[in-house]
């Protein structure tokens, strides 16, 4: 995997290693949303109980139904805070290359990857069956983040397709392409699927990119 670079702004407030630190006013829906990441990091989102999460953060049993008002509501926050940290990794990539639509395009597929290595537990519950997607229901609260993050996907494949670069067609049907090939090596790798390989570290990277570059490859303009 490529070193990561992490966006230089990110959207949370107070990020911890371990046990939550013990929050102050002003900040306890941060923290219980960082304990709940901690429990992610040992188990399933069937294990995020309000009561545990509270214990985790240190706080009262009922402090926690002040900004979720069930297990399900946390989950959704924890989704869309995957989702708001995704869009700027999106976001960096852009940033680095804003008038070669081939390196952002590149760049674009490295920091998804990067993304899914850095923020695993965030997988877990955006793209695990905990939150529904069922068709017509955009009233979900993830509904609209996790639209608009798919949007940048699309906004860069409208971008290749003007310039040349990827081939014509319906641009979210070959963003589904896009995404369906990346997201599928970022799993294997966040899953440790490729372990039995023993590869060294360099390798892994060198897996990561060529993966980056046979998914732009793979919907690339005919010459």
């Amino acid at each position: 995997m490529p070193p990561p670079t992490k966006p230089a702004a990110p959207r949370t407030t107070d990020k911890v290693k371990g046990k939550p630190k013990s929050y102050h006013h002003g900040n306890l829906r941060e923290a219980l949303l960082e304990a709940g990441l901690e429990l992610l990091r040992r188990d399933s989102a069937e294990s995020l109980g309000l009561r545990e999460l509270a214990r985790q953060a240190g706080v009262s049993r009922t402090a926690p139904y002040r900004h979720f008002e069930s297990k399900e509501a946390l989950i959704a926050a924890i989704a869309e805070q995957g989702f708001l940290r995704l869009q700027d990794y999106q976001d960096e990539a852009r940033r680095r290359h804003p008038n070669d639509v081939e390196a952002w395009f590149l760049e674009g597929a490295r920091q998804y990857i990067r993304f899914a290595v850095d923020h695993p537990e965030h997988l877990k519950v955006m793209f695990g069956p905990y939150i529904s997607h069922t068709p017509g229901h955009t009233d979900h609260p993830v509904y609209a983040v996790g639209n608009a993050t798919f949007g940048k996907l699309v906004e860069l494949v409208e971008t290749a397709q003007r310039a040349g670069l990827v081939r014509a067609g319906d641009p979210v049907e070959v963003s589904v392409s896009v995404w369906s090939m990346l997201h599928g090596f970022a799993m294997l790798m966040v899953q440790k699927q490729f372990d039995f390989l023993q590869l060294e570290q360099g390798r892994l990277a060198a897996l990561a990119e060529q993966a980056a570059r046979d998914t732009l490859a793979a919907v690339r303009a005919s010459p």
